[in-house]
């Protein structure tokens, strides 16, 4: 009867090590470090991270993103850096104030923009005559995107990132805040464009 006693002590306490010496006792990462690892997935274009923190983010209405959507997203936010300042978390709430620093979107789009209208202007056409085709200009286009990323200059913007638990796991509140940050401005300024074409057609 001791022996099956020792048995079951020597047992859980093996337990007992094997769970905080590989932190698998389901322990809820910080919010802090939660944010941490979604901007470093950022960083490293690992969409699998991504999605892991943030729900229907490069998707919608059960369409998912192609790999040139997932390609061009890499090549804007792989200049990407951070640092954490400040964190609070409260009742399956919390807040992660970050600098996000990143390439100046807004000046890059401006360029890539005035560029492929001159090109398109002047040679809408190959050489052998044929007009180009879209696949064409999307891929001229994101050369130029990315000629004009690696030149720009980059931005500092302050953010808090929401985050709320479900299910012992921290996830973003997807807010255009948290996405114009990552992306250096993009989604302001093709906001903006996206309404001067609305203007224009009323």
């Amino acid at each position: 009867m001791e022996d099956n006693f020792m048995k079951k002590l020597l047992a859980l306490l093996i337990a007992v090590i094997m769970c905080f010496g590989l932190s698998s006792c389901s322990k809820t990462e910080s919010p802090e470090k939660a944010a941490e690892n979604v901007l470093i997935a950022f960083q490293k274009g690992d969409f699998e991270t991504i999605e892991k923190y943030m729900t229907g983010t490069f998707s919608s209405e059960g369409e998912e993103s192609s790999s040139e959507d997932e390609e061009m997203i890499k090549n804007i936010t792989k200049n990407l850096t951070f640092e954490i300042k400040s964190s609070e978390e409260k009742d399956g709430k919390a807040t992660v104030n970050v600098d996000i620093t990143n390439v100046d979107m807004s000046v890059v789009m401006q360029n890539v923009f005035s560029t492929m209208f001159t090109e398109l202007l002047s040679s809408a056409f190959n050489e052998d005559g044929t007009e180009k085709t879209q696949e064409e200009i999307n891929t001229r286009t994101i050369e130029i995107m990315n000629e004009e990323i690696s030149k720009a200059e980059k931005k500092t913007t302050n953010i808090n990132i929401n985050f709320t638990l479900k299910d012992n796991q921290w996830v973003i509140e997807n807010t255009e805040e948290f996405g114009d940050a990552v992306t250096g401005g993009m989604i302001t300024y093709m906001s903006g464009v996206a309404e001067s074409f609305n203007s224009l057609s009323e």
